[in-house]
């Protein structure tokens, strides 16, 4: 990989590792034995958009023949 790539593909997996914490953030939010339909659509909804967020990311780190990490580590 050039050094362009590298980096790109650096700041890719960092953004594939935030990605990743918002996801699990998320399912841990989710509410319990909720009779509101509503809410539990729009909840459902967003989770459908974090994990998508997460496979675009390793979708064009594995195009770049980028390393993807295997787990989540980001520390805020």
């Amino acid at each position: 990989m050039t050094p362009l790539g590298e980096r790109q593909g650096d700041k890719l997996r960092d953004a594939l590792l935030i990605a990743r914490e918002n996801e699990s953030r998320w399912i841990e939010m989710c509410p319990e034995d909720s009779a509101d339909g509503e809410r539990m659509a729009q909840w459902t909804a967003i989770a459908k958009l974090r994990r998508a967020e997460v496979e675009r990311i390793e979708a064009v780190l594995a195009e770049i023949g980028a390393p993807i990490p295997s787990e989540a580590r980001f520390e805020a």
